[in-house]
């Protein structure tokens, strides 16, 4: 256990199972009592370079085709870089509840093949939690995002639910029934936390030694002080991270922007984790020798269908970004950021937490979800024209006789882009002329 003021208390469990949920409630009890409280989720995508890499692994299609091995060591230095930063506020009496740190790491690495020894050497600078939840349970499928590669893997999945485990009964961690209702499971921990931090009880006996395997460089022993020069440290401790860095300098020869054009119009030959770096090399020379062609090849397909790009920006930390659950999809789904129960026949205006710039020429048009309209939830409707700038908000009603609740990240709409005919208005005389002319309401029949 840490010495500091603040705490740091940390709920782990595979993904889909309301850990963010629990989190943030928690933060919400603990300030309620008077106490300083933050929440911090892991991985920091923000941080640079190791949240980049994460995000591209996890969501991105792995550009840099790290193995779980590497990608692990990635994990290690992201939470390596906020270390300083989470010390300096459990230092200032902050109470820190974190979703993941390094018990993630090792339990999906061990659900992966890694080495248990390599996991725990690599974390093992890393400063111990101060408390434990570990959440398990039936996973809520509804909250799962389609793009991230652990949440889709039910096999990885289940390998990681019992790493877990095995963690738990190593470590003393506190396990907690995920699949009890929200006001059970917060009351569960309120009363272990509140015990914990008001008489410095802690539930089970703490196991210092978990962490602290030798035989391998931990992260610590092989950064320097500024963290621009980590990455380059870590190549003395995995395999393959040359070719991390030959794809990265390829990445940059190219454009990040023309990531997927580029591999489309380039054969390398052969795969560069499987290239040696003398073929690397040659690539790349024959990379700055077609950039113009290729340049001139985007331009071309740009003519014929350009793409458009939506930009978003999360304005609170609950928000998610709109996806698809199907490439064919026609719309993308509207996600909540924060609670609210409408009534049977009532209405509420929902936060989705996010910005978004539609391109000019197009619109984005708010449209039900076909299971909420089957249950009887119906969005109002709604324009979002290409010159707002506001957050993007929710008219949903309840057409049913029972309480509709919503939580953050749940699925409540969904907006479909659409391309707008600009015309200019002209006043002048109409002529009935149409085969319709004035029928209006029911003038052409029912059948």
């Amino acid at each position: 256990m840490n010495n500091y003021p603040g705490k740091l208390i940390v709920l782990y469990g595979i993904n889909n199972l309301g850990k963010s949920t629990q989190a943030k409630l928690l933060v919400e009890k603990l300030k309620s009592e008077g106490l300083k409280a933050e929440y911090l989720k892991y991985p920091i995508y923000d941080l640079s370079p190791s949240g980049e890499i994460l995000n591209d692994y996890l969501r991105e299609g792995n550009f840099y085709d790290l193995s779980s091995r590497e990608a692990q060591v990635i994990y290690a230095l992201n939470r390596t870089q906020y270390q300083d930063i989470l010390i300096e506020k459990l230092e200032a009496g902050i109470h820190i509840i974190a979703e993941d740190y390094k018990g993630t790491g090792i339990a999906w690495g061990l659900g992966a093949g890694v080495s248990e020894v390599f996991l725990k050497s690599i974390n093992s600078h890393l400063i111990d939690e101060d408390l434990v939840f570990l959440f398990d349970g039936e996973r809520f499928m509804e909250a799962m995002e389609k793009t991230h590669k652990h949440e889709t893997n039910n096999d990885l999945t289940t390998k990681v639910r019992w790493a877990h485990l095995k963690l738990k009964e190593e470590c003393g961690w506190i396990k907690i029934n995920a699949n009890l209702s929200i006001e059970e499971i917060s009351t569960i921990i309120w009363d272990k936390v509140s015990s914990f931090i008001k008489n410095g009880e802690k539930p089970k006996e703490e196991k210092k030694a978990f962490y602290n395997y030798s035989g391998f460089n931990t992260v610590s022993d092989i950064m320097s002080s500024k963290h621009q020069a980590i990455l380059d440290k870590l190549v003395q401790e995995v395999e393959k991270v040359e070719q991390i860095e030959t794809k990265t300098e390829a990445r940059a020869e190219i454009g990040i922007g023309t990531k997927i054009e580029a591999k489309a119009e380039i054969e390398i030959g052969t795969r560069v984790e499987e290239a040696k770096v003398e073929e690397v090399k040659v690539e790349e020379a024959k990379i700055k020798e077609t950039k113009t062609e290729i340049e001139n090849e985007t331009n071309n397909i740009s003519e014929v269908k350009k793409t458009l790009k939506l930009k978003i920006e999360k304005i609170v930390i609950e928000a998610k970004l709109p996806i698809k659950a199907h490439d064919s999809d026609a719309g993308f789904d509207l996600f909540a950021a924060d609670y609210y129960s409408i009534p049977p026949y009532g209405h509420d205006l929902i936060a989705t937490g996010i910005k978004m710039v539609i391109p000019d020429g197009f619109v984005g048009l708010i449209w039900d979800k076909s299971g909420l309209a089957s249950e009887g939830i119906t969005t109002m409707g709604g324009v979002i024209d290409a010159g707002y700038r506001g957050e993007v908000k929710v008219v949903m009603k309840n057409l049913s006789e029972d309480d509709f609740n919503i939580i953050p990240g749940q699925k409540i709409a969904q907006i479909i882009i659409q391309e707008v005919s600009q015309v200019e208005i002209s006043e002048e005389k109409i002529e009935d002329n149409s085969s319709r002319q004035e029928g209006a309401f029911g003038s052409s029949g029912k059948f």
